[in-house]
C-alpha cells in the first residue's frame, strides 16, 4: 500500500506519516531527500544537516523541485519509493506540491491524506494542491499529541479499508 501525505509547508505532514507508519509499521519516505543529498554537493552545503538546508534554504530546493517535476511529474515520487525497503507492506511518501505531480502517480497510490492547518506560520509555498485533492483530510487544530492521536485514529480507519 502507498499512501501520500500532502499539505502546505508547516501543516504536520511529517508528524501525521511518521504517526501513521509508526501505528501500521511501514515506512516514510520524502521526496525532498533526493533534492537535499544533490543540492549538498551543487551549492557547497557538504558542511550542513538536512535541518539547516531545509530551513535556510528552503526557497534554492523548491525551485530544485519545481525544476525536475516540470520536466518529469513523476521523477521525485520514484525516488521516495527508492528509499523504501523492497518489503514494505506500506509506504507513506510525503512531499508532493504540485497537482501535475499527483495526476502522474496518482493511479499508483492507494490514497491522499491532506493535512489541513489554518494558523500564521503555514505557507502555501510553491505547492498548488489543496484540500480537493484528497481522500483523507486530518485537521491539525490542537497540540502535537491530539495531531498523533487524529493519524493514528487515521491509520486505524486505513487499515480496515486496506
Amino acid at each position: 500500500m502507498i499512501l501520500l501525505v500532502c499539505g502546505y509547508d508547516r501543516s504536520g505532514k511529517d508528524a501525521v506519516a511518521e504517526t501513521i507508519a509508526d501505528t501500521l509499521d511501514g515506512q516514510v519516505a520524502n521526496t525532498s531527500t533526493w533534492i537535499i543529498e544533490h543540492a549538498r554537493e551543487w551549492c557547497g552545503w557538504t558542511d550542513y544537516d538536512d535541518a539547516w538546508i531545509k530551513i535556510h534554504q528552503r526557497d534554492t530546493l523548491r525551485n530544485i523541485g519545481d525544476s525536475v517535476t516540470a520536466v518529469h511529474p513523476e521523477f521525485l515520487f520514484d525516488t521516495a519509493l527508492n528509499q523504501l525497503a523492497p518489503d514494505c507492506g506500506l509506504g507513506i511518501v510525503t512531499g508532493i506540491r504540485h497537482k501535475a505531480e499527483l495526476d502522474a502517480v496518482r493511479d499508483g497510490c492507494d490514497g491522499v491524506i491532506w493535512v489541513q492547518r489554518n494558523h500564521p506560520d503555514v505557507q502555501r509555498g510553491n505547492c498548488d494542491l489543496d484540500v480537493g485533492c484528497a481522500d483523507h483530510v486530518i485537521t491539525n487544530d490542537g497540540t502535537l499529541e491530539e495531531l498523533q492521536g487524529k493519524a493514528h485514529a487515521m491509520a486505524r480507519q486505513l487499515s480496515y479499508v486496506g
